[in-house]
């Protein structure tokens, strides 16, 4: 038996290794639009899969546990691949062969998980077929308890027929499994609106802003046509915040603004997309009228990236052709009367409806 320096010195390279495993960001989204890491969807297969596995009683139920918590560590070194990435998918199986090979060097205390790791990969058995089969079901599930929201703010228009062209094929191989499957496809076909907000836009609170605009005080018209800067603040992985001043330009409905690609912000928002901006006019020397916005930002690409490119070039913002494009949307003004001077304080809040 190790004496329990040892043991200890192992656990904390343990904890050192699953905390840079927590820090491996997927493109699956919860409910909050914070970004599901790898530590937590290992959790959750694992718990699905146990779930699921009772009801089998030809699979070794503490295989399929072990499987399901260790099936992503190469990920550590290779990364998450999204499945509709075109150029990444190719170099997938060799990253992770090579990232395998790298914990077994640098973690040889831990064999054991790097020995199941390369069970899994070699699929020889009916517990790592079963957790196989189950990690492409489980992401669905969550895009779907998050109302769609990774797939609507993909780089591709995804929709149903692209989704079942890449997973019908991997589920199929697994009866139990393709069964969850269907059943769950039968579902997201009567609700398109989870890949394309244009089909039913109930996400947020929207309004027309230029035209609520108009029916609000002067104040607040003046708020945003004078103002060129907010204070963002973005969530740090650690839980702290983080804030700056930012130039930012707006369309009525969104605030957009950019950042350098290695900004904290833009890294902040990539794990946790929720945000908080104050919206002063710097022109006013008493700062008596301000704004206020509890809200997501949206890293953008394509056409959105263009568009706020040319809004801020509007408003003065240097040639920013290699920044990070971002926007948030400016929501409607809570009901809740969260101020004290609501005629020259206003909150505006973009949530879920619950």
């Amino acid at each position: 038996m190790k004496q329990p320096a040892e043991q200890l010195r192992e656990l904390i390279k343990l904890q050192n290794l699953l905390s840079e495993f927590a820090e491996i960001s997927r493109v699956v989204f919860h409910k909050s639009r914070k970004a599901e890491n790898d530590a937590e969807h290992s959790l959750t297969l694992a718990l699905a899969a146990w779930h699921l596995a009772r009801e089998n009683p030809k699979l070794d139920l503490e295989k399929v546990i072990k499987y399901a918590l260790i099936h992503d560590l190469p990920e550590i070194f290779a990364g998450d691949t999204d499945i509709f990435d075109d150029n990444n998918l190719p170099s997938k199986h060799l990253r992770e062969k090579e990232a395998r090979a790298k914990l077994r060097q640098d973690y040889p205390e831990f064999v054991e998980f790097w020995d199941l790791c390369d069970e899994y990969e070699k699929r020889n058995n009916d517990e790592s077929k079963f957790v196989y089969y189950l990690d492409k079901v489980m992401p669905i599930i969550l895009n779907f308890t998050s109302d769609g929201y990774g797939w609507k703010k993909h780089d591709q228009k995804l929709n149903i027929e692209k989704l079942r062209a890449i997973k019908d094929e991997k589920v199929k191989h697994s009866p139990e499994i393709e069964r969850i499957y269907l059943e769950l496809v039968k579902i997201l076909e009567k609700k398109p609106e989870l890949f394309d907000d244009s089909q039913k836009c109930n996400e947020f609170k929207v309004f027309d802003m230029k035209d609520e605009m108009r029916k609000m005080s002067e104040n607040l018209c003046k708020l945003f046509s004078e103002s060129r800067h907010v204070s963002l603040s973005t969530i740090c992985s650690d839980g702290s915040p983080y804030g700056t001043w930012l130039r930012f330009a707006s369309d009525g409905e969104y605030l957009y603004f950019d950042n350098v690609p290695s900004s904290v912000h833009v890294d902040n928002i990539k794990h946790d997309p929720r945000v908080f901006i104050t919206l002063l006019n710097l022109e006013d020397p008493d700062y008596s009228i301000s704004g206020y916005i509890s809200s997501y930002a949206e890293i953008l690409s394509g056409d959105e990236a263009k568009k706020a490119f040319k809004l801020l070039q509007t408003v003065g913002h240097p040639d920013p052709k290699n920044d990070i494009y971002c926007r948030v949307k400016i929501g409607e003004i809570d009901k809740l009367k969260r101020v004290k001077n609501p005629d020259r304080q206003f909150y505006f809040i973009s949530e879920e409806k619950k």
